[in-house]
Protein backbone atom coordinates (compact mmCIF):
# COMPACT_ATOMS: atom_id res chain seq x y z
CA UNK A 1 0.00 0.00 0.00
CA UNK A 2 1.09 3.45 -1.16
CA UNK A 3 -1.41 6.46 -0.48
CA UNK A 4 1.14 8.52 -2.57
CA UNK A 5 0.57 6.75 -5.14
CA UNK A 6 -3.34 7.77 -6.10
CA UNK A 7 -5.68 5.68 -6.69
CA UNK A 8 -5.56 2.72 -9.09
CA UNK A 9 -4.78 -0.95 -9.78
CA UNK A 10 -2.01 -0.30 -7.23
CA UNK A 11 -3.23 -0.31 -3.39
CA UNK A 12 -2.84 3.93 -2.70
CA UNK A 13 -5.68 5.56 -2.83
CA UNK A 14 -6.29 8.95 -0.80
CA UNK A 15 -4.06 9.93 2.31
CA UNK A 16 -5.11 8.61 5.12
CA UNK A 17 -7.56 10.56 7.07
CA UNK A 18 -8.60 10.74 11.22
CA UNK A 19 -11.57 9.17 11.32
CA UNK A 20 -11.83 7.14 8.28
CA UNK A 21 -10.09 3.84 8.66
CA UNK A 22 -8.76 1.74 5.53
CA UNK A 23 -9.51 -1.46 4.79
CA UNK A 24 -6.59 -2.92 2.96
CA UNK A 25 -6.94 -6.80 0.74
CA UNK A 26 -3.71 -8.59 1.17
CA UNK A 27 -4.35 -11.80 -0.08
CA UNK A 28 -3.10 -12.41 -3.67
CA UNK A 29 -0.51 -9.55 -3.12
CA UNK A 30 2.86 -10.00 -2.58
CA UNK A 31 2.35 -13.73 -2.89
CA UNK A 32 0.48 -13.64 0.45
CA UNK A 33 -2.00 -16.58 0.94
CA UNK A 34 -5.66 -17.03 1.81
CA UNK A 35 -4.33 -19.00 5.00
CA UNK A 36 -1.96 -16.24 6.03
CA UNK A 37 -2.71 -15.13 9.63
CA UNK A 38 -0.48 -12.52 10.22
CA UNK A 39 2.20 -10.74 8.23
CA UNK A 40 5.84 -8.79 9.26
CA UNK A 41 5.37 -5.52 7.89
CA UNK A 42 7.27 -2.32 7.39
CA UNK A 43 5.06 1.00 8.35
CA UNK A 44 5.86 4.23 6.98
CA UNK A 45 4.22 7.64 7.41
CA UNK A 46 5.24 10.23 5.76
CA UNK A 47 3.75 14.34 5.26
CA UNK A 48 1.38 13.85 8.39
CA UNK A 49 -0.06 16.90 9.40
CA UNK A 50 -0.58 16.49 12.82
CA UNK A 51 0.71 14.28 16.07
CA UNK A 52 -1.04 10.94 16.73
CA UNK A 53 -0.75 7.52 15.96
CA UNK A 54 -0.90 4.58 12.89
CA UNK A 55 -2.55 1.66 13.81
CA UNK A 56 -2.54 -1.57 11.99
CA UNK A 57 -4.90 -4.25 12.77
CA UNK A 58 -6.91 -7.18 11.97
CA UNK A 59 -10.37 -5.63 12.21
CA UNK A 60 -11.56 -2.08 12.37
CA UNK A 61 -11.73 -0.78 16.13
CA UNK A 62 -10.45 -4.71 17.61
CA UNK A 63 -9.89 -5.31 21.08
CA UNK A 64 -5.96 -6.02 20.02
CA UNK A 65 -5.83 -2.83 18.00
CA UNK A 66 -2.09 -0.82 19.22
CA UNK A 67 -0.53 1.78 18.16
CA UNK A 68 2.08 0.82 15.14
CA UNK A 69 3.72 4.24 15.06
CA UNK A 70 3.77 7.85 16.46
CA UNK A 71 3.44 10.54 14.22
CA UNK A 72 4.51 14.25 14.11
CA UNK A 73 3.99 16.65 11.84
CA UNK A 74 7.08 17.67 9.21
CA UNK A 75 8.59 13.92 10.02
CA UNK A 76 8.52 10.75 8.05
CA UNK A 77 8.96 8.01 10.63
CA UNK A 78 8.75 4.10 10.14
CA UNK A 79 8.56 1.23 12.32
CA UNK A 80 8.83 -2.59 11.86
CA UNK A 81 5.31 -4.53 13.22
CA UNK A 82 3.79 -8.10 13.36
CA UNK A 83 0.24 -7.56 12.91
CA UNK A 84 -2.83 -10.20 12.59
CA UNK A 85 -4.93 -10.28 9.12
CA UNK A 86 -8.51 -11.70 9.30
CA UNK A 87 -9.97 -12.70 6.15
CA UNK A 88 -7.34 -11.31 4.19
CA UNK A 89 -7.75 -7.86 5.25
CA UNK A 90 -5.96 -5.53 7.25
CA UNK A 91 -7.01 -2.28 8.73
CA UNK A 92 -4.64 1.22 8.70
CA UNK A 93 -6.38 3.73 11.06
CA UNK A 94 -5.57 7.19 12.18
CA UNK A 95 -5.66 8.52 15.21
CA UNK A 96 -5.58 12.27 15.32
CA UNK A 97 -7.08 15.24 15.37
CA UNK A 98 -10.03 15.59 13.32
CA UNK A 99 -9.25 16.76 9.48
CA UNK A 100 -5.14 15.36 10.13
CA UNK A 101 -3.59 13.07 7.15
CA UNK A 102 -1.18 11.25 6.42
CA UNK A 103 0.75 9.63 3.46
CA UNK A 104 1.20 5.66 4.55
CA UNK A 105 3.51 2.80 3.21
CA UNK A 106 2.87 -0.75 4.01
CA UNK A 107 5.74 -2.81 2.62
CA UNK A 108 4.88 -6.82 3.88
CA UNK A 109 8.33 -8.44 4.53
CA UNK A 110 6.83 -11.91 4.69
CA UNK A 111 3.84 -13.79 6.60
CA UNK A 112 2.46 -16.66 9.07
CA UNK A 113 0.20 -19.58 8.53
Amino acid sequence: MDTRLGSGARVGGPTLAAGNPRSVSTVGRCGIPLSAKALAVNVTATNPTAHGFVQIDAAMGSPGAFSTLAIRPGLTRAAHATVSILDGQLFATLDAPAGATTDLVIDVSGYFE
